[in-house]
C-alpha cells in the first residue's frame, strides 16, 4: 500500500515526514519499515521514480522543457534536477534529450 501511494503520489510535495503522517506512523519508524521492504531509502526510492519518470517523459517528447519535466515529476528547483539527473544518468538532462531525439528521428525514418 506505501508503494502505490508512491507511485501514485510521486509528483506531489512529498516528505518522509508528510508521508509517514499520512500512513499514521512515526517518521523513523517509516524509515525503517520501508527500508526493511525495499532495500533502499525512501528518498532514493523517490528520486528513482522521478528521475524514472523524468527520463520517459524525456524519450516521449525530447523538446518539452526540462523545467516543465523537472515540475511535473515533483522536482521545483532546476539546478537539483539537473544535479540529480546526472548523479542518476551519468549525463545532463539536455545531453539526454538530444539522445532521445536522434533515437526518436531514425525511428520515425524506418
Amino acid at each position: 500500500e506505501m508503494l502505490d501511494y508512491i507511485f501514485i503520489h510521486y509528483a506531489d510535495d512529498m516528505t518522509l515526514a508528510k508521508i509517514a503522517a499520512h500512513f499514521c506512523l512515526q517518521p523513523n519508524y517509516f524509515s525503517t519499515l520501508f527500508h526493511r521492504e525495499t532495500g533502499c531509502t525512501f528518498n532514493r526510492f523517490l528520486t528513482d521514480i522521478r528521475m524514472d519518470k523524468a527520463c520517459e517523459a524525456m524519450l516521449h517528447n525530447p523538446e518539452q522543457s526540462l523545467e516543465v519535466i523537472s515540475q511535473d515529476v515533483g522536482i521545483q528547483n532546476l539546478p537539483y534536477f539537473f544535479r540529480l539527473f546526472r548523479e542518476r544518468t551519468g549525463m545532463t538532462p539536455r545531453d539526454f534529450c538530444a539522445i532521445a531525439e536522434r533515437l526518436n528521428s531514425s525511428a520515425a525514418g524506418r
